[in-house]
C-alpha cells in the first residue's frame, strides 16, 4: 500500500505504541498547550471535616469577563467516605474564602479572570443540581480507602455561569481536597 505503512521508522514507533486512553491524552495535550500559552490556571482547597461536616467549591466565570473557561477536571479526594453534588444557577452567594490561583505556566505574571470568583465555604440561597450525587467509598481506621473520586468532571463556563462542588463527609474526621485545572480563551 504507500510507503507510509511499510516504512521501518514507522512500523518500530508503531510496536512501542501501547493503548492509551486518548480521550484524557487529548484534553491533556490541549492543557499543555494553553498553559504555553499562559491560558492555563489551577486552583486547590483543602480541608478536615468532622462527621457529616460539608465543604464547597465554588467557581463563577464573571459577566463581561470577555472569556469562556473550560475546566479540564474538577477532581475530589478524601481519606474516608464522602457523597459530592455538583450545581449550578447558584444564588445569593455571600461569605466564602477566596482561593489562591497558580498559573500553569510559572513565567507568567498576569491573572485569572477567575480572581475572587473561585470562592471555598460559601453560603447560598439557591441553586441547580446538575447531576446525581457521586460517592466517594472510604473504610475506617487503617482501612480507609477513599481517593480520588471515579472519574473527572468537566464544564464549560460562559461569561456569567457558575459550578458549585459540594463535598459531604459521610466517614469519621475526614481530609478532603478539591482541585480544579482550567484554561480561559
Amino acid at each position: 500500500m504507500g510507503a507510509f505503512r511499510t516504512d521501518p521508522n514507522i512500523a518500530e514507533i508503531n510496536q512501542k505504541i501501547t493503548k492509551a486512553d486518548t480521550d484524557r491524552t487529548i484534553a491533556f495535550t490541549e492543557y499543555q498547550i494553553k498553559a504555553l500559552e499562559n491560558k492555563a490556571f489551577v486552583s486547590t482547597h483543602y480541608k478536615n471535616l468532622g462527621s457529616g461536616e460539608v465543604t464547597n467549591l465554588y467557581i463563577k466565570n464573571p459577566e463581561g469577563s470577555g472569556e469562556t473557561v473550560t475546566t479540564m477536571l474538577i477532581s475530589i479526594h478524601t481519606t474516608d467516605q464522602a457523597l459530592v453534588h455538583y450545581y449550578g444557577d447558584v444564588e445569593g452567594v455571600s461569605g466564602g474564602t477566596p482561593k489562591k490561583i497558580a498559573a500553569r505556566n510559572r513565567g507568567y505574571t498576569g491573572g485569572s479572570v477567575l480572581e475572587n470568583h473561585i470562592l471555598a465555604d460559601i453560603s447560598y440561597s439557591d441553586a441547580t443540581e446538575l447531576l446525581d450525587p457521586e460517592v466517594i467509598p472510604g473504610g475506617k481506621g487503617k482501612y480507609a480507602n477513599g481517593s480520588a473520586e471515579d472519574g473527572y468532571i468537566s464544564f464549560v463556563l460562559p461569561e456569567g455561569t457558575d459550578v458549585m462542588v459540594v463535598v459531604e463527609n459521610k466517614g469519621n474526621s475526614n481530609d478532603i481536597s478539591i482541585r480544579v485545572d482550567w484554561w480561559e480563551e
